[in-house]
This record gives structure tokens, sequence and C-alpha cells, in this order.
């Protein structure tokens, strides 16, 4: 069993809710506000185009990603309508559990005759969030700036 099972089951319900009434074939963002009404409807807690901040050389970079959804605060959902999946999509949902340090992520594509061909589910098993491995390395790199023997040192 994986984790959050039970509240994928309900987004994907709720995907093939919307998809059910629209079909494919129209923008990603027309996705995502019926998602939003059916989330609403079916009272499932969501925070919508949530920004994601990153840091880059010590610097907070505040809008550099942003989640389509976050869903009760355990699952990324990223919605698509393209023709079909790219390996890139799935880097994506994957760098997004990475870092908001969520271990379930869902990559929906509309843009399917059958909505269970467009679903995959993501599961971070090496759940280290980018920002800590990061600040991670950053100070094992000041360690050894700090902790190097002088050049007199080595020589006695």
């Amino acid at each position: 069993m994986y984790p959050c099972r039970d509240l994928t089951h309900e987004i994907i319900a709720a995907a093939i809710e919307v998809h059910k009434n629209l079909g494919p074939g129209l923008l990603e963002s027309v996705y995502l506000l019926c998602l939003q009404l059916e989330f609403d409807h079916r009272k499932i807690h969501y925070q919508k185009e949530l920004d994601v901040p990153f840091f880059y050389r010590d610097r907070k970079i505040e809008r550099a990603f942003r989640l389509d959804f976050l869903v009760e605060n355990e699952v990324v959902l990223e919605l698509k309508s393209y023709e079909g999946l790219l390996p890139v999509h799935e880097a994506q949902l994957l760098t997004y559990l990475r870092l908001t340090n969520k271990q379930v992520g869902l990559l929906i594509n509309f843009n399917v005759s059958l909505l269970k061909t467009g679903i995959h589910r993501c599961i971070l098993t090496d759940k280290k969030p980018i920002n800590t491995e990061l600040e991670s390395r950053r100070r094992d790199a000041e360690m050894l700036a700090t902790n190097r023997p002088s050049l007199n040192e080595v020589q006695s």
C-alpha cells in the first residue's frame, strides 16, 4: 500500500468527474478552474497555484515555481492538457515534491479520451527536499574550508 492512497483516490474521482463533463481538448486553465469547483463540492481542502520559493546561492527566489494544487497539504497535483506527457513533466512533478518536502504527487493529463490513461502517480522514496540538500552541501563546503589545515600545519 502506498501513502495517501485514499486521498489520491478522491482526487482522481474528482478529476474523472471533470473530464466526464468536459472531455479532452480544452486548455489546462479550464480544467484547473473546474477541478477547483469539484474539490469545493466534495469538501476537499486545497491550495491552488501555490508559489514555492527556491534557494539558490543562499538567496531566496520567491516565485520560481507554482504548483497547480497542493491537496490537503499532502499531495502535489500537477495538471496538463497535452497530446502526450513527456519525461520532463514527470521530472517537474518530482522537483515539486522535493521542493515542498512532500512524498506523493499526481500528474493528470486531461487531453486523453480515457482519463485513467492520463494519470501518473509519483511517490518520492528519497524524501530529501532540494533546499535541504543544497543547504547541506553549502555547510559541508564551509566546514571543509574552515577545517582545512594551513600550509604551515601540513609542513610541520
